[in-house]
């Protein structure tokens, strides 16, 4: 079973993240510090395996364990009845899901995705360097530079 996480609660997915190098995964932790909007959907709430982090009006990515049937197996009705009807509430129209890392992920969406219209292919992905970032705005990473729009 697919469960959503409360944004208090995701912080549980830490540990899926920790495994990927931290500049490809700035988006999903924006979303984990409720920096950025997002929704969590996982296996298990107390003990996520797998997650699917939506970042909102942008893309989807799939962590933790591919062959996991807790979330796998109902992922193709989550999609139907739950994901697509979200996201088509938002005015998207299509899903973009990047893999950080495949470890399987490739093939449990060519799986999901059998009977749909895929587009697959590359992405340049940008790069963030952590200790340039805390050289220009200190150890915290609290930008100092950032004025509101009204007062520039």
């Amino acid at each position: 079973m697919i469960n959503e996480l409360k944004p208090e609660e995701f912080t549980r997915i830490m540990p899926l993240i920790h495994s990927l190098p931290t500049e490809q995964t700035v988006t999903i932790q924006s979303v984990v510090l409720r920096n950025t909007n997002g929704r969590i959907f996982v296996d298990n709430v107390e003990n996520p395996k797998t997650a699917l982090v939506w970042v909102l009006y942008c893309m989807f990515y799939f962590l933790g364990d591919p062959e996991n049937p807790d979330f796998i197996d109902p992922l193709p009705m989550f999609f139907k009845t739950e994901l697509i009807p979200m996201n088509e509430a938002c005015g998207c129209s299509c899903f973009i899901t990047t893999l950080l890392e495949d470890h399987g992920w490739k093939m449990a969406l060519d799986h999901l995705f059998q009977n749909s219209p895929v587009e697959t292919g590359c992405r340049l992905a940008f790069f963030f360097d952590v200790k340039s970032f805390q050289a220009q705005n200190g150890q915290s990473g609290r930008l100092s530079n950032i004025l509101p729009i009204n007062q520039m």
